[in-house]
């Protein structure tokens, strides 16, 4: 049973693309942040709060798409490697 139509304007298509781009956007600034003592304070001081203002707004989805990023492959080796 298909549950989600294709046409592009399912409500349900547009939120999953916008999260999708929402992790991405997060891996892909991870990613290309310069040295790792501005990544660290990067990190910690822009994107914790980010989530943790989503958070208290009760937007789970856009909290799950960040953390999400952090669990993405490249993401997950650049944590392991640092």
């Amino acid at each position: 049973i298909l549950l989600v139509r294709d046409d592009a304007s399912n409500p349900a298509r547009k939120m999953m693309s916008f999260l999708t781009r929402l992790s991405l956007w997060l891996a892909t600034e991870l990613l290309t942040c310069p040295p790792t003592k501005f990544k660290d304070g990067y990190v910690e001081h822009f994107l914790i709060a980010l989530i943790l203002d989503l958070f208290e707004l009760r937007n789970m989805a856009a909290v799950f798409a960040l953390v999400t990023a952090f669990a993405l492959g490249p993401v997950d080796r650049l944590v392991q490697a640092g």
